[in-house]
């Protein structure tokens, strides 16, 4: 909890230094034209502009469709009744998977030179 904290902290620390151009618009209409205009025109860049962005979308949801349905139901029976374990082995499955997702993530962007 200590470090979850700290991390925080240190995270909000970094955003301080983020400097992002602000472009000003004007305003046309009421609220729900302006959110319907720029969904509108980030799925056209999704879709026209950068394709690759929506395969890489599509493939997640599809790969994630089926991850999640083994973690939330099958991890917990497995650790549970095939197993015979406690509810602290149950937590460091559940550890050790969150710890090989983000490995697994650093290693795709090392690897995605090669």
């Amino acid at each position: 909890m200590y470090a979850s904290v700290v991390c925080f902290f240190i995270t909000a620390l970094f955003e301080c230094f983020i400097k992002l151009g602000h472009q000003a618009r004007e305003f046309q209409g009421n609220v729900l034209s302006m959110v319907k205009n720029d969904f509108s025109g980030s799925i056209r860049f999704i879709m026209k502009e950068r394709p690759d962005i929506m395969k890489i979308l599509l493939l997640a949801a599809f790969s994630r469709f089926f991850v999640m349905g083994v973690t939330l139901v099958g991890l917990p029976f497995l650790v549970r009744a095939v197993l015979g374990l406690d509810a602290k082995f149950y937590g460091g499955a559940e550890s050790a998977m969150a710890v090989a997702t983000i490995l697994g993530s650093i290693a795709t962007g090392l690897l995605t030179g090669k």
